[in-house]
């Protein structure tokens, strides 16, 4: 228990020296960014104005290109133990593509696929997270053509508060796992406290590359 505590107050100072303050009603000036081969992350952390260390968190990732495979992909934003989920702003989650049709050599903008709805969210103890089926609002071609999907983007949005009154800092994490391939397999994603995401058919995924995170400072 003492090795735990001291090897807790370790990280704990080296987070607080490298943690950036946040003014009440500002965002954090640094956002963390990242990029896999194909998709991008933006991280930004944003703290109200009229709560006391209440922190809003938005994590936006768009496809650059086009995933190898459709199929249940798997985005959470989580944080370490010092934060939790507060329920005093509504949270959000949004995905926008656009739908093309392939025909004669062609590609022909023809429909796009749109939505705003926060009950897609999974709440846990460490963190938010959607599974966002990719093949699923990709409708099926006919004679002579195809369709296609381009243009992912999505946002999951919320806020979390500092409950732990000695800490000094609190880390933020974006996280993306990507169906490697298109099995018809059901999914369900766990957050224990801390951040870290456990997966049910973890084989059928792969975590992506240099996903990003935010430490900034708390109770100042």
């Amino acid at each position: 228990t003492a090795e735990t505590e001291r090897r807790e107050a370790a990280v704990q100072s080296i987070m607080a020296s490298r943690a950036t303050s946040i003014d009440k009603g500002e965002q954090l000036e640094d956002l963390a960014d990242s990029f896999d081969g194909y998709l991008s992350w933006s991280l930004s952390v944003y703290r109200r104005y009229n709560v006391e260390e209440t922190y809003h968190l938005v994590g936006s990732y768009e496809w650059e290109t086009a995933p190898s495979a459709l199929g249940n992909d798997v985005f959470a934003v989580t944080y370490n133990s010092n934060l939790t989920y507060c329920d005093d702003y509504a949270p959000s989650y949004s995905f926008y593509s656009k739908i093309y049709m392939l025909t004669g050599g062609s590609v022909i903008p023809v429909d796009h696929v749109s939505f705003d709805d926060e009950d897609r969210l999974s709440f846990d103890d460490g963190g938010v997270s959607v599974v966002q089926d990719l093949k699923e609002d990709c409708p099926s071609g006919g004679m002579g053509y195809a369709y296609t999907t381009k243009n992912h983007a999505g946002q999951i949005s919320y806020d979390v508060i500092v409950d732990n009154s000695s800490a000094t800092a609190a880390t933020v994490y974006a996280q993306y796992y990507h169906q490697k391939n298109e099995a018809n397999v059901g999914i369900s994603v766990s957050i224990p406290r801390g951040g870290s995401v456990s997966l049910s058919n973890s084989k059928n995924h792969e975590k992506a590359s240099g996903n990003p995170h935010i430490t900034f400072a708390v109770n100042e």
